[in-house]
């Protein structure tokens, strides 16, 4: 093998290894294979002399080497499939991870800044942005009617006060309200009247549909607040009413039978079967829009299936008995 092409495979061999095509170890075993005896060749006989002093000679002694022979073919291959495993690795190791969707915000609670009213703006989408502006105090005017102990405004201030942010609440008892119930034509309690400063806040057209404008205020629709005090309706005294659908009657008949066996003659029930033309009658008279709902003395309303004891006692709420100190069975039949 000659210098060049000696000196052509071990510059091979040497970009193999810094590019990490082939190992150190066998760039080494190649490089000792290629830098062997040239097999070309072969070591010339000796001469034979003849010694003077006892006339023998020495027997030549031939050399005989095997050529070395670089496998370039095979060295190749090798090289090929460690590049190629090279390859593999790296571009998987490279491969970027898919990209994960997240919205800036799917809530107006996730749009936190000091001192601003946080809004998210197309929640949940990829346009979802939060906007933040300086808040509004609303102020509003809550009228209540301390007869009726079960109109809770705890419930509906908290939505408020979420909703708005700043608000100032101004109580009124309905018997010191004055002509306001008369003037805004308010027949259910509580009321909520809102400022119209509530036209500033961020929220204000979501609310909207729930608002009734009454003057320069805006009053929260008895359906949206839950009011169930019609202060001004008859008083029916002793008179309990039960709305039900068809598939209810069994189990609100269950749950009011305790009460009709306490009270006996000393109140007035009857229930009524809602169907389409009944439901649309009470939505329009009372905002009822869910069933079973029960009535007490043509004023006051509750929903849903309730125990013996909880129908006593909205009952015994606004009518004076006897009967209303014995408790009854507190689970639902």
């Amino acid at each position: 093998m000659s210098d060049d092409t000696i000196q052509h495979e071990l510059d091979f061999l040497k970009e193999s290894l810094e590019s990490g095509i082939i190992t150190q170890e066998e760039f080494e075993s190649a490089v000792a294979k290629i830098k062997a005896p040239d097999t070309d060749t072969e070591v010339d006989e000796p001469t034979q002399e003849h010694e003077a002093s006892s006339g023998d000679r020495d027997e030549p002694t031939n050399v005989d080497t095997k050529p070395v022979q670089t496998n370039r073919k095979a060295l190749y291959i090798i090289a090929a499939i460690i590049l190629i495993f090279f390859i593999v690795i790296v571009a998987t190791r490279q491969q970027p991870e898919p990209v994960q969707f997240a919205a800036a915000c799917t809530l107006d609670t996730d749009c936190v800044q000091q001192g601003k009213l946080g809004r998210c703006a197309n929640p949940g989408s990829q346009d979802a942005v939060c906007q933040f502006i300086d808040p509004v105090t609303v102020e509003i005017s809550l009228i209540n009617d301390a007869r009726c102990v079960s109109c809770d405004t705890n419930r509906m201030l908290g939505v408020l006060q979420q909703l708005f942010g700043e608000i100032n609440v101004r109580e009124l008892d309905a018997a010191n309200a004055g002509t306001v119930l008369e003037d805004l034509d308010i027949e259910v309690l509580p009321a909520y009247l809102l400022s119209s400063s509530i036209e500033n806040s961020s929220n204000f057209e979501r609310f909207r549909r729930a608002l009734i404008k009454k003057g320069d205020d805006y009053l929260i629709t008895p359906a949206a607040s839950g009011a169930s005090y019609f202060y001004a309706r008859p008083e029916h005294k002793s008179e309990l009413i039960a709305f039900v659908l068809p598939e209810d009657v069994e189990k609100v008949s269950q749950n009011v039978q305790p009460v009709l066996d306490l009270f006996k003659e000393s109140i007035d029930y009857r229930f009524i079967i809602v169907n389409d033309s009944v439901a649309n009658q009470l939505k329009e008279e009372f905002a009822l829009t869910s069933y079973p709902t029960f009535l007490v003395n043509n004023r006051f309303k509750f929903g849903g299936i309730h125990s013996p004891e909880s129908i006593k006692d909205k009952f015994c709420e606004f009518n004076e008995d006897t009967g209303c100190l014995i408790q009854l069975a507190l689970d639902i039949s």
